[in-house]
């Protein structure tokens, strides 16, 4: 996840993986939690548009959206 300690490393990686079309649910979860390390709530809107979209809920997810909505903008 956090790639070598860098998170920002790690959500770039995860960003270009959800452009490459990889959309199932591990995604998500991999692009959601490094955003977050990387307190980089931006780069997790895709994933979350997406969940919105397909109406995929799980729980976890909803509280990495919470922890990201906390985020400095």
């Amino acid at each position: 996840l956090i790639l070598r300690n860098n998170p920002a490393r790690a959500v770039e990686l995860a960003v270009e993986n959800w452009a490459a079309l990889q959309r199932e649910p591990r995604d998500v979860r991999v692009l959601l939690e490094t955003a977050l390390a990387a307190k980089n709530a931006a780069a997790a809107r895709p994933a979350l548009e997406w969940m919105q979209k397909t109406g995929y809920e799980e729980a976890r997810f909803r509280e990495l959206d919470k922890a990201l909505r906390k985020l400095p903008q």
